[in-house]
């Protein structure tokens, strides 16, 4: 018996012979090509991110009231002892809803390398913060987190102090960033700074650009809007700092040295094979 196999699309027409064992394996090699020309026009696709919801006063550890206050708000006002210097890590975030668990958690959204910039410049003048930390990946769970996981991550950076900020989307201003300053080590939130931006009806009105004819318009009002919110929301969280610094107070007490004698500076291991007399060393050395 004689089979034959066209596919039109693909332009191929193949005779087979039922009986013969290279006839059977000639089919399935047919049978493969003809599958694989009818799907040619799928393309592969990647899983899309979970989609995000509103930021909420609860995301960011404190209540809706405390965070709904326009500007700076401080939550502490007694003065501290040893906070500063401090490093400061700051972190903006995305809030996601798990739709099974009704559970809501955060995520890094990453920041541009140019606001690194515009964040290490706002403290050039002020010594009281050491260094400024971007928490891109910070190695926890990527299906999301909460934000004492945040201040975890922070804390094991060294840092101080932390910043937790997200951009609002329920807002009647034409972008507005709300977020909660807070000490790493006591996980107390120390201030909620909330800055929103209202454009010039002038810059409203003008026309929208378009980079390309498969993209979504690009409209400069919304860019320039969201940039004059989290310029304001950067210098807020700088005088916030500048205030907290001032009434900060140096420790009084002696603290303890943190050399330990008879430690070596090298990893035990290393130090073995690098002087024989390590062992002899250790063994003499005080506990």
């Amino acid at each position: 018996m004689l089979g034959r196999l066209d596919d039109a699309a693909c332009g191929h027409s193949v005779t087979i012979h039922a009986r013969s064992p290279a006839a059977i394996q000639l089919a399935l090699t047919a049978t493969l090509l003809l599958a694989g020309c009818t799907n040619h026009d799928t393309k592969y696709r990647v899983a899309e991110d979970d989609e995000t919801v509103p930021i909420l006063a609860i995301d960011l550890g404190v209540a809706d009231e405390t965070a709904s206050k326009m500007g700076a708000t401080l939550l502490e006002t007694k003065p501290s002892i040893g906070r500063f210097p401090a490093g400061l890590c700051v972190i903006r975030v995305n809030a996601l809803l798990d739709e099974k668990t009704d559970q809501r958690r955060l995520r890094v959204f990453p920041l541009p390398k140019s606001h690194a910039v515009y964040w290490n410049h706002l403290f050039d003048d002020l010594p009281s913060i050491r260094e400024v930390v971007f928490l891109g990946k910070p190695g926890l769970d990527p299906r999301g987190y909460g934000w004492h996981e945040l201040l975890y991550a922070a804390a094991q950076r060294e840092c101080g102090l932390c910043i937790i900020y997200a951009r609002v989307e329920a807002t009647i201003a034409d972008a507005e960033y709300v977020g909660v300053l807070w000490d790493t080590r006591s996980l107390e939130p120390l201030a909620t700074c909330r800055a929103p931006a209202v454009l010039p009806p002038e810059m409203e009105e003008e026309e929208q650009e378009e980079e390309d004819e498969t993209e979504q318009p690009i409209d400069p009002a919304v860019n320039e809007a969201d940039f004059r919110a989290e310029q304001d929301f950067r210098r807020l969280v700088r005088d916030t700092l500048w205030d907290l610094a001032k009434r900060d107070g140096a420790v009084q007490t002696t603290q303890p040295s943190p050399w330990r004698t008879g430690t070596p500076v090298f990893p035990h291991d290393y130090e073995r094979y690098r002087d024989p007399r390590y062992d002899r060393f250790r063994r003499s050395s005080p506990r």
